[in-house]
């Protein structure tokens, strides 16, 4: 068989969503034997992701820090890192979650896009015009160039490859492949008997940002608390926007929330299973994903679930949670209590999402990206 170069490019430190799914490909034993596989990424992304295989080559480079102005207008990678792709001339390159940029075009690239918000602008709107959403703009116009450029493009779900087909983008080509859970969190799954713990423990973990809408869960445990209810969440993951972090911060000072709302930065992604298993009810708010990572995960621990009726989540977890709708308070609150307020529906919930999760574990991720790969270059 024909040796083909596959280059596929990381980036920066990015979300615990992303790190799995990036993690999952790189540690993949399904590398077909005639690819020869570079990774480029920072030293602090390669850190998060672990473990990887043998037949992959790391090529860390400091080339994804935009220090300049016009660096980081143009969304630009350093010109040597560039170069040295270039160089290598690869048959396909692999972009996770990052624009492509021009001098790359002429490849035949392929873009795993890992931001929602990239094609919603009216979700972007919704939290004002800031410089969050400035921000937000900005990526977004560079990451509908690149969609119009690649040869390809990969979505987590259906939902989202529909999001990016409403906005008017006929794709050159696409394909939706699911991202399966690590193995690890299929392992001592322990059995739900039910009993809730006092006070009750919730679990949020996602990226803190606005369009995650921890805020409006942190509401709802104040109405929770205000009706009588013995409630404890703890939100964990990266505090990527200061003053929405600080605004979560002051509500939860100001209404005297202190003992019932913890901010956790980081949980080394080994530990996950175990922090999941600790929950009495896993939350999930966001608005703005490609798919339902997290809840996946859940799921795989049996966890009972309570999310935002929305595409990615209703792919994915289907009729193995309660849904709420995230622009209601009263209606987070309500879906909390309901579980809260039931054992039996407790254990129902339990039993049908490690059921979905079971079936997910027969399909692997890396194994269906690589056969893509493969058929992308024998166009």
């Amino acid at each position: 068989m024909e040796n083909k170069k596959i280059a596929i490019i990381g980036g920066n430190v990015s979300s615990g969503g992303f790190t799995a799914i990036t993690r999952m490909i790189l540690r993949s034993d399904y590398i077909p034997d005639n690819f020869t596989v570079r990774y480029y990424c920072s030293k602090e992304l390669i850190e998060k992701v672990g473990e990887i295989s043998d037949k992959i080559e790391v090529v860390i480079s400091d080339g994804f820090y935009r220090r300049s102005l016009k660096d980081k207008l143009l969304r630009g990678y350093d010109k040597k890192l560039i170069e040295g792709i270039i160089e290598w001339n690869p048959d396909l390159i692999l972009f996770m979650g990052e624009v492509i940029p021009r001098k790359l075009w002429g490849f035949k690239t392929v873009f795993y896009l890992k931001n929602q918000f990239l094609f919603d602008n009216k979700q972007i709107l919704e939290n004002g015009f800031n410089k969050l959403s400035a921000v937000l703009f900005h990526v977004s116009f560079f990451a509908r160039r690149t969609v119009k450029h690649a040869y390809a493009t990969v979505f987590d779900t259906e939902y989202s490859r529909r999001g990016v087909e409403k906005c008017g983008y006929a794709l050159k080509k696409s394909k939706v492949i699911y991202m399966n859970v690590s193995p690890d969190f299929y392992k001592n799954v322990p059995r739900k008997e039910g009993v809730l713990k006092t006070p009750a423990e919730l679990l949020y973990v996602s990226s803190v940002a606005p369009y995650k809408h921890q805020l409006e869960v942190i509401k709802a445990i104040k109405l929770m608390k205000d009706g009588g209810y013995n409630v404890h969440l703890s939100v964990v993951g990266q505090q990527l926007h200061p003053s929405y972090i600080k605004k979560c911060k002051r509500y939860v000072e100001k209404n005297g929330l202190g003992d019932y709302v913890d901010f956790i930065k980081w949980i080394e992604y080994d530990k996950m299973p175990e922090l999941i298993d600790k929950a009495d009810i896993y939350v999930n708010a966001s608005t703005l994903d490609t798919l339902a990572g997290p809840v996946a995960e859940a799921m795989a621990r049996g966890a009972v679930i309570v999310a935002n009726k929305i595409g990615f989540n209703e792919e994915t977890l289907q009729d193995g949670g309660v849904y709420f709708d995230v622009n209601n308070v009263s209606s987070i609150a309500d879906a909390l209590k309901g579980v809260i307020d039931s054992k039996e529906l407790r254990g129902k919930l339990s039993d049908r999402a490690l059921e979905l999760a079971s079936e997910y574990a027969k399909t692997d991720t890396a194994s269906e990206y690589y056969k893509y790969m493969e058929e992308l270059l024998g166009d």
